[in-house]
């Protein structure tokens, strides 16, 4: 009997217990991503372990919409544990379910992944365009149909879709991005009828409201211009005699050619306008030769 128990207490204790190369476990047989915007995407880790003790190589494979890996395998030592990332990207409205499979020489396992699509990723009451809704930016809770458009900032916040530089939606950008002189009255951009002298650039030629001629001169009072119509009248200008037309706007008769207050027949009497001392009313001079006074006798006074 004592000789049965010594034999038996010698016996080897791990006989029973096989040896294993490697041996995998993971962190969590199941993965929940939660509701997920779109184009934003969420992310959770998973850590694989080697309870073996040599070495282990896993590859791995994914099934299911949306979900990917930040790798396709790894090897792990004896004792080692390694973190891999899992993402899901919803890309469709329905639920997402799938499966990683982690395949070892002597075994698989599966962990189970679901992901659910947030139809209003930011949370601002307006569903992604991408899955049918009205906001245009489901990535900013601060853009959706009927918000406070914050003009020029080259966001369009309120998702009407019109340029961010046309605020009075008049179909022109403003300066410097396009030729709109006041973005702000619609009634004001280029090739707009002009309505002068009201101290408004309807067309944006940036030309004085004061000049329709454009002969440079502003029309008075605003300046000398006497005829705003014709950009052949304006101070300065060489003048034409006798047309009827005060081209330098020097106030005087166009048929007073000498400026002595007398015109030329037959609108006045003056017999010589380009001599100023030859006028009706001007004292005769005697012995010169000249009738002054234009009455037709010459140096009657002698």
């Amino acid at each position: 009997m004592v000789l049965l128990l010594l034999l038996l207490s010698c016996a080897p204790t791990n006989l029973a217990v096989p040896l294993r190369d490697g041996l995998l476990s993971v962190s969590a047989t199941s993965l929940s991503f939660g509701a997920v915007g779109w184009s934003r995407g969420e992310e959770r880790s998973l850590r694989l372990q080697n309870d073996g003790f040599g070495t282990l190589t896993v590859n791995l494979s994914l099934s299911g919409p949306g979900f990917s890996a930040d790798r396709a395998g790894l090897t792990l030592g004896a004792g080692e544990s390694q973190t891999i990332t899992l993402r899901f990207s919803p890309e469709s409205v329905a639920p997402s379910v799938g499966a990683l499979s982690l395949v070892e020489p002597d075994n698989t396992l599966e962990v189970s992944l679901r992901g659910e699509t947030a139809l209003d990723g930011d949370g601002d009451g307006a569903n992604a365009s991408a899955w049918g809704g009205p906001d245009c930016d489901d990535l900013d809770p601060a853009v959706f149909p009927g918000a406070a458009e914050v003009w020029y900032d080259d966001q369009d916040q309120d998702c009407d879709g019109g340029s961010d530089f046309d605020q009075d939606g008049d179909g022109v950008e403003r300066q410097p991005e396009g030729r709109d002189c006041d973005d702000t009255d619609p009634d004001v951009l280029p090739d707009a009828e002009e309505i002068w002298y009201d101290d408004v650039d309807q067309n944006c030629d940036g030309g004085s409201d004061y000049d329709q001629d454009r002969d440079g001169h502003d029309i008075e009072p605003w300046g000398l211009d006497c005829i705003d119509t014709d950009d052949d009248v304006f101070p300065g200008r060489a003048e034409i005699w006798y047309d009827g037309i005060d081209q330098d706007c020097s106030g005087g008769s166009d048929f007073d050619q000498d400026g002595d207050g007398a015109e030329l027949p037959p609108e006045g009497r003056d017999c010589d306008d380009d001599d100023p001392t030859r006028a009706p009313g001007l004292p005769e001079l005697p012995d010169d030769g000249v009738d002054q006074d234009c009455d037709g006798e010459i140096d009657e006074a002698a």
